[in-house]
C-alpha cells in the first residue's frame, strides 16, 4: 500500500518548470497582443490599452470557438481517455519502487495468514520510504535495507499484535523505542525511525477495517484472504 508517489525534490522541479512555461507564454502572448495593438490603433482611434485588450478577448473568443469545433468533429473513440486514474497510479508505483520478495514472508497460499500479509505489507511501505529518502539509510547496501525494513516491520506486529482493542491502532515513536528495548535491540537513527513509522502508520490507517476484525478475532493465524500484489 503506498499513497506517495514522489519524493519533494522532483515536485519543486515540475513546479518551477511550469511557472517558467507559464512566463514565457504570458511574454510571448503578451507582446503579440501588444504589437497587434499598434497595428489597430492606426486604423481605428483606439488607445494602447483598449486595442491590446480587444485583441486578447477576439484571441480567447476564436480558441474557444476553434476548440469546441474541433471535439465535434473528432470521433469520441479518437478522443484521449483521462490520463492517471488510480489503477494507472498503482501500476506505476509497482514498476516504479523495488520491493522486497514476497517468499521472505510467505511461501505458499496457505502461508499467506492475515499476520504474513500485513508484515509485508508493512514491510515494503519503509523500504519505499527509504527509496524515496535515501541519505537516511547511506550506509546500508540494498539487502541490508530490505532487512532493516522487515525488522522494523517486524516490531509494529508485535506491537499491534497485543492489542486488545482497536480504538486506537496508530502507534508512536515510544511504543517503537520501548519495543526495541524489550527485544534487547537498540534504537536506530531518529531518520530511520521516523520513516518507518510513517509507513506503520499509514498503513494501520488504511486497513484499519480488516485490522479491527482481526484484532477482535484474533484471526492473525487465518488465511488472508486478499488479491496478490
Amino acid at each position: 500500500m503506498r499513497k506517495r508517489i514522489g519524493s519533494f525534490h522532483p515536485l519543486v522541479i515540475f513546479i518551477l518548470v511550469l511557472l517558467a512555461v507559464f512566463c514565457l507564454g504570458f511574454v510571448i502572448i503578451g507582446g503579440v497582443a501588444i504589437a497587434l495593438g499598434h497595428l489597430l490603433m492606426r486604423l481605428y482611434p483606439f488607445s494602447l490599452f483598449e486595442a491590446t485588450l480587444l485583441i486578447l478577448v477576439i484571441a480567447a473568443v476564436t480558441v474557444n470557438v476553434l476548440t469546441r469545433l474541433i471535439g465535434m468533429l473528432i470521433p469520441p473513440d479518437l478522443t484521449p481517455s483521462r490520463v492517471g486514474s488510480q489503477a494507472d497510479d498503482e501500476e506505476l508505483l509497482v514498476d516504479f519502487y523495488k520491493r522486497i520478495p514476497t517468499s521472505r514472508f510467505y511461501q505458499t497460499e496457505s502461508e499467506k495468514t492475515w499476520e504474513a500479509w500485513l508484515r509485508a505489507e508493512i514491510a515494503n511501505d519503509i523500504y519505499m520510504e527509504f527509496q524515496d529518502e535515501p541519505h537516511a539509510v547511506s550506509n546500508l547496501d540494498d539487502s541490508q535495507a530490505q532487512e532493516l525494513s522487515i525488522r522494523l516491520s517486524d516490531l509494529a506486529i508485535s506491537i499491534v499484535k497485543r492489542k486488545t482493542s482497536a480504538r486506537r491502532l496508530a502507534i508512536s515513536m515510544s511504543n517503537l523505542k520501548q519495543e526495541l528495548t524489550k527485544q534487547g535491540q537498540r534504537t536506530y537513527d531518529h531518520s530511520i525511525m521516523t520513516l518507518a513509522l510513517g509507513a506503520i502508520n499509514l498503513n494501520l490507517t488504511h486497513y484499519s477495517p480488516v485490522l479491527i476484525n482481526i484484532i477482535r478475532t484474533r484471526g492473525w493465524n487465518e488465511p488472508a484472504d486478499v488479491p496478490e500484489d
